[in-house]
Protein backbone atom coordinates (compact mmCIF):
# COMPACT_ATOMS: atom_id res chain seq x y z
CA UNK A 1 0.00 0.00 0.00
CA UNK A 2 0.98 3.69 -0.58
CA UNK A 3 3.61 4.91 1.83
CA UNK A 4 1.18 8.17 2.10
CA UNK A 5 -2.10 6.49 2.45
CA UNK A 6 -0.41 4.25 5.75
CA UNK A 7 0.51 7.71 7.02
CA UNK A 8 -2.89 9.13 6.69
CA UNK A 9 -4.45 6.04 8.15
CA UNK A 10 -2.13 6.51 11.27
CA UNK A 11 -3.02 9.54 11.55
CA UNK A 12 -6.31 9.33 11.49
CA UNK A 13 -6.35 6.84 13.59
CA UNK A 14 -5.33 8.89 16.93
CA UNK A 15 -9.21 10.38 16.31
CA UNK A 16 -10.00 7.43 17.03
CA UNK A 17 -12.66 5.96 20.20
CA UNK A 18 -12.10 3.05 22.44
CA UNK A 19 -15.37 2.19 24.07
CA UNK A 20 -15.97 -0.16 26.25
CA UNK A 21 -19.34 -1.13 25.76
CA UNK A 22 -21.33 -3.61 28.06
CA UNK A 23 -22.24 -6.77 27.01
CA UNK A 24 -25.83 -5.91 27.94
CA UNK A 25 -26.76 -2.09 27.49
CA UNK A 26 -29.52 -0.99 28.98
CA UNK A 27 -32.45 0.02 26.76
CA UNK A 28 -32.67 3.38 25.58
CA UNK A 29 -29.29 3.87 27.45
CA UNK A 30 -26.99 6.03 24.59
CA UNK A 31 -24.81 2.77 23.94
CA UNK A 32 -27.62 0.93 22.33
CA UNK A 33 -26.73 2.02 18.69
CA UNK A 34 -22.83 1.46 18.55
CA UNK A 35 -23.83 -1.90 20.17
CA UNK A 36 -26.45 -2.82 17.69
CA UNK A 37 -23.52 -1.51 15.19
CA UNK A 38 -21.36 -3.63 16.73
CA UNK A 39 -23.01 -7.17 16.99
CA UNK A 40 -24.01 -6.46 12.79
CA UNK A 41 -19.91 -6.08 12.08
CA UNK A 42 -19.28 -9.52 14.17
CA UNK A 43 -21.88 -11.39 13.17
CA UNK A 44 -21.22 -10.75 9.14
CA UNK A 45 -17.02 -11.45 9.75
CA UNK A 46 -17.98 -14.31 11.99
CA UNK A 47 -20.69 -15.93 10.16
CA UNK A 48 -18.53 -15.85 7.26
CA UNK A 49 -15.77 -17.25 9.03
CA UNK A 50 -17.48 -20.53 10.41
CA UNK A 51 -19.71 -21.33 6.97
CA UNK A 52 -16.52 -20.58 4.88
CA UNK A 53 -14.90 -23.70 7.19
CA UNK A 54 -17.94 -25.61 7.20
CA UNK A 55 -19.87 -25.52 10.33
CA UNK A 56 -22.12 -22.70 10.20
CA UNK A 57 -23.85 -24.11 12.82
CA UNK A 58 -20.51 -22.94 15.12
CA UNK A 59 -21.65 -19.43 15.17
CA UNK A 60 -24.11 -17.84 17.31
CA UNK A 61 -25.83 -14.81 18.56
CA UNK A 62 -25.21 -16.57 22.01
CA UNK A 63 -21.83 -15.57 22.41
CA UNK A 64 -21.78 -12.15 21.66
CA UNK A 65 -25.03 -11.71 24.08
CA UNK A 66 -23.28 -13.62 27.13
CA UNK A 67 -20.09 -10.57 26.69
CA UNK A 68 -19.40 -8.99 30.29
CA UNK A 69 -17.73 -6.07 28.23
CA UNK A 70 -17.28 -5.17 24.53
CA UNK A 71 -14.96 -3.09 23.59
CA UNK A 72 -15.09 -1.21 20.20
CA UNK A 73 -12.23 0.76 18.21
CA UNK A 74 -14.09 3.19 15.84
CA UNK A 75 -14.16 6.41 14.37
CA UNK A 76 -17.48 8.12 14.12
CA UNK A 77 -19.45 4.97 12.49
CA UNK A 78 -17.10 3.39 10.86
CA UNK A 79 -16.02 -0.11 13.33
CA UNK A 80 -12.23 -0.46 13.09
CA UNK A 81 -12.02 -3.16 15.73
CA UNK A 82 -14.10 -5.13 18.56
CA UNK A 83 -12.79 -7.90 20.76
CA UNK A 84 -15.39 -9.82 23.60
CA UNK A 85 -14.10 -10.04 27.20
CA UNK A 86 -16.47 -12.16 29.60
CA UNK A 87 -15.63 -12.94 33.04
CA UNK A 88 -15.46 -16.18 34.40
CA UNK A 89 -14.43 -17.93 38.12
CA UNK A 90 -12.69 -21.36 38.81
CA UNK A 91 -14.14 -21.32 42.17
CA UNK A 92 -17.81 -21.93 40.66
CA UNK A 93 -18.40 -25.67 39.35
CA UNK A 94 -20.57 -23.84 36.48
CA UNK A 95 -17.06 -22.97 34.82
CA UNK A 96 -16.27 -26.03 34.14
CA UNK A 97 -18.97 -26.63 32.27
CA UNK A 98 -19.61 -23.54 30.43
CA UNK A 99 -19.41 -23.62 26.21
CA UNK A 100 -16.69 -21.95 26.46
CA UNK A 101 -14.41 -24.10 28.65
CA UNK A 102 -15.32 -26.87 26.35
CA UNK A 103 -12.51 -27.00 24.11
CA UNK A 104 -10.13 -26.54 26.91
CA UNK A 105 -7.94 -29.81 27.44
CA UNK A 106 -8.09 -30.81 31.26
CA UNK A 107 -4.02 -30.24 31.11
CA UNK A 108 -5.02 -26.88 30.19
CA UNK A 109 -7.46 -26.33 32.98
CA UNK A 110 -5.06 -27.49 35.29
CA UNK A 111 -2.26 -25.02 34.32
CA UNK A 112 -4.88 -22.38 35.36
CA UNK A 113 -4.99 -24.24 38.30
CA UNK A 114 -1.38 -24.88 39.14
CA UNK A 115 -1.00 -20.98 38.82
CA UNK A 116 -2.78 -20.22 41.08
CA UNK A 117 -5.45 -18.53 39.06
CA UNK A 118 -9.08 -18.09 40.14
CA UNK A 119 -10.87 -15.24 38.32
CA UNK A 120 -10.76 -15.91 34.46
CA UNK A 121 -11.04 -12.93 31.89
CA UNK A 122 -11.95 -14.30 28.11
CA UNK A 123 -10.47 -12.70 24.60
CA UNK A 124 -12.66 -13.64 21.85
CA UNK A 125 -13.66 -13.35 18.44
CA UNK A 126 -11.17 -10.47 17.96
CA UNK A 127 -12.56 -8.91 14.82
CA UNK A 128 -10.22 -6.13 12.93
CA UNK A 129 -12.15 -4.03 9.67
CA UNK A 130 -10.33 -5.70 6.55
CA UNK A 131 -9.83 -1.72 5.43
CA UNK A 132 -7.44 -1.06 9.00
CA UNK A 133 -5.59 -5.00 8.81
CA UNK A 134 -1.72 -4.25 8.77
CA UNK A 135 -1.38 -4.54 5.02
CA UNK A 136 -2.90 -0.94 5.28
CA UNK A 137 -1.67 0.66 8.30
CA UNK A 138 1.59 -1.24 8.84
CA UNK A 139 1.16 -2.11 12.29
CA UNK A 140 -1.44 -5.11 13.93
CA UNK A 141 -4.67 -3.22 15.08
CA UNK A 142 -4.97 -7.12 16.42
CA UNK A 143 -2.12 -6.45 18.80
CA UNK A 144 -3.49 -2.89 19.49
CA UNK A 145 -6.45 -4.25 21.29
CA UNK A 146 -5.13 -7.44 22.47
CA UNK A 147 -2.57 -4.32 24.58
CA UNK A 148 -5.65 -2.97 25.46
CA UNK A 149 -7.27 -5.60 26.53
CA UNK A 150 -4.67 -6.43 29.15
CA UNK A 151 -5.30 -2.77 30.29
CA UNK A 152 -9.44 -3.83 31.13
CA UNK A 153 -8.15 -7.12 32.77
CA UNK A 154 -5.73 -5.02 35.05
CA UNK A 155 -9.11 -2.86 35.89
CA UNK A 156 -10.90 -5.45 37.04
CA UNK A 157 -8.36 -7.26 38.61
CA UNK A 158 -8.76 -10.54 36.69
CA UNK A 159 -5.46 -13.14 37.52
CA UNK A 160 -5.27 -14.36 33.74
CA UNK A 161 -6.61 -13.48 30.34
CA UNK A 162 -7.21 -16.57 28.16
CA UNK A 163 -7.62 -16.36 23.98
CA UNK A 164 -8.42 -18.96 21.61
CA UNK A 165 -5.90 -18.32 19.27
CA UNK A 166 -6.61 -18.90 15.29
CA UNK A 167 -3.22 -20.32 13.42
CA UNK A 168 -4.74 -19.63 10.11
CA UNK A 169 -5.01 -15.96 10.67
CA UNK A 170 -1.87 -15.93 12.89
CA UNK A 171 -3.38 -14.94 16.01
CA UNK A 172 -0.93 -17.54 17.71
CA UNK A 173 1.68 -15.16 16.65
CA UNK A 174 0.00 -11.98 17.75
CA UNK A 175 -0.48 -13.67 21.38
CA UNK A 176 2.86 -14.17 21.38
CA UNK A 177 3.57 -10.82 20.50
CA UNK A 178 1.67 -9.35 23.34
CA UNK A 179 3.42 -11.52 26.08
CA UNK A 180 1.03 -14.88 26.53
CA UNK A 181 2.25 -18.48 27.06
CA UNK A 182 1.02 -21.20 25.32
CA UNK A 183 -1.09 -23.66 27.02
CA UNK A 184 -2.35 -26.03 24.47
CA UNK A 185 -1.55 -26.39 20.88
CA UNK A 186 -3.93 -27.38 18.16
CA UNK A 187 -7.18 -27.31 19.56
CA UNK A 188 -10.63 -27.74 17.22
CA UNK A 189 -13.15 -25.21 17.61
CA UNK A 190 -15.23 -26.22 14.70
CA UNK A 191 -12.78 -26.70 11.98
CA UNK A 192 -10.61 -24.17 12.87
CA UNK A 193 -7.59 -25.25 14.56
CA UNK A 194 -6.28 -22.93 17.52
CA UNK A 195 -3.69 -22.65 20.10
CA UNK A 196 -4.94 -21.83 23.82
CA UNK A 197 -3.18 -19.04 25.35
CA UNK A 198 -2.92 -17.63 29.07
CA UNK A 199 -1.66 -14.00 29.77
CA UNK A 200 -1.06 -13.97 34.01
CA UNK A 201 -1.10 -11.03 35.58
CA UNK A 202 2.04 -10.72 36.76
CA UNK A 203 3.67 -11.16 33.45
CA UNK A 204 4.30 -8.25 31.46
CA UNK A 205 3.99 -7.62 27.73
CA UNK A 206 6.98 -6.90 25.56
CA UNK A 207 7.95 -3.55 24.66
CA UNK A 208 6.07 -1.64 21.77
CA UNK A 209 8.04 1.03 19.44
CA UNK A 210 7.72 4.67 20.75
CA UNK A 211 4.19 5.40 18.10
CA UNK A 212 2.61 2.09 19.03
CA UNK A 213 3.29 2.98 22.96
CA UNK A 214 1.65 6.46 22.64
CA UNK A 215 -1.06 5.11 20.09
CA UNK A 216 -2.13 3.09 23.15
CA UNK A 217 -1.57 5.56 25.74
CA UNK A 218 -3.87 7.77 24.04
CA UNK A 219 -6.50 5.88 23.32
CA UNK A 220 -6.59 4.17 26.99
CA UNK A 221 -6.73 7.81 28.22
CA UNK A 222 -9.81 8.80 26.39
CA UNK A 223 -11.36 5.99 26.22
CA UNK A 224 -15.25 5.53 26.60
CA UNK A 225 -17.05 3.80 29.66
CA UNK A 226 -20.60 2.86 30.19
CA UNK A 227 -21.87 4.41 33.63
CA UNK A 228 -22.40 0.90 34.89
CA UNK A 229 -18.31 0.60 34.48
CA UNK A 230 -17.02 3.54 35.22
CA UNK A 231 -16.10 2.39 38.59
CA UNK A 232 -13.59 -0.12 37.46
CA UNK A 233 -11.78 2.26 35.44
CA UNK A 234 -11.59 5.31 37.79
CA UNK A 235 -7.98 5.22 38.92
CA UNK A 236 -6.68 2.96 35.88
Amino acid sequence: MDSNLISLKKQKLKSANYTLLSGKPVPGSNEVDLYNQTYLFWKKMWQKVFTETGTPETWSADHFFRQDVIPVLHIDNEIIAAHFYTFFHLDLDVTNDHEYFSIYTKEAMQTLRNHPAKTLMSMEFLSVNPEWRKSKVDFSIGELMINLGLNVMKSFQADVALGVARKVVKVDKMAINTGFSLIAEDIKRGNLVCDLYAFYKDSAPPAMNDEQSELLSLLWSKKQVTEQKANRFAAA
